[in-house]
């Protein structure tokens, strides 16, 4: 197998998921998710040096596929279960059950 090469973004992220979670059998989506990662931050760099509008008066392209990006690194954030918030219990008004 072909270890991926990632940007700065998809290397930190791989770093964070790899310590904090078992990764096993999740790879592809992992890897998926760290190349997302570094399209966001290059799509982010773009925007910040042309502007959201260009100088013909277009709508830079970085920004639709920004949004787009940033969806599927949602849904691959999801799919991987990163989404699930643990909710803390909540709290009785002081009296035992």
């Amino acid at each position: 197998m072909i270890k991926p090469q990632f940007g700065r973004a998809g290397t930190e992220l791989k770093r964070w998921i790899s310590g904090q979670f078992e990764t096993e059998g999740t790879l592809p989506m992992v890897h998926h998710v760290c190349d997302l990662a570094d399209l966001l931050e290059t799509l982010k760099s773009d925007i910040l040096k042309r502007g959201v509008v260009l100088k013909d008066g277009g709508r830079n392209p970085s920004v639709d596929a920004s949004l787009k990006a940033s969806a599927a690194f949602a849904r691959g954030w999801r799919i991987l279960g990163l989404a699930d918030v643990v909710k803390e219990p909540i709290r009785s008004n002081g009296r035992k059950p």
